[in-house]
C-alpha cells in the first residue's frame, strides 16, 4: 500500500459518487469498481476488487473517527 494508491482511490471514489449523485461515505460497502475506471489509475488496475473494497472500508471507519474527535480540537489556539 501506497500513497499513491490511497491517493487514487480517494479520486475514484469521489468521481463514482459524483456520478451517482452520493456523498462518498453513502457508497455501498460492497461496491464493485468498474474495469473501465480502474485501468486509467496504474496503482489500483492490478488490486483486486476485494482489496479496494476492504481498503474502501478502512478510509471510511478512520474518516468518521476523525469527523468525532476533530469537536474536542481548538483550532483558535494562538501561537506563543
Amino acid at each position: 500500500m501506497s500513497p499513491e494508491t490511497d491517493e487514487q482511490l480517494v479520486d475514484l471514489l469521489n468521481n463514482l459518487a459524483q456520478k451517482r449523485e452520493k456523498a462518498v461515505f453513502d457508497l455501498d460497502d460492497n461496491i464493485t469498481f468498474p474495469k473501465d475506471e480502474l485501468s486509467i489509475r496504474n496503482a489500483l488496475e492490478k488490486q483486486s476488487q476485494e482489496f479496494l473494497r476492504k481498503r474502501f472500508m478502512i478510509l471510511k471507519n478512520f474518516n468518521k473517527k476523525i469527523k468525532t474527535i476533530l469537536s474536542f480540537i481548538d483550532f483558535s489556539a494562538k501561537k506563543n
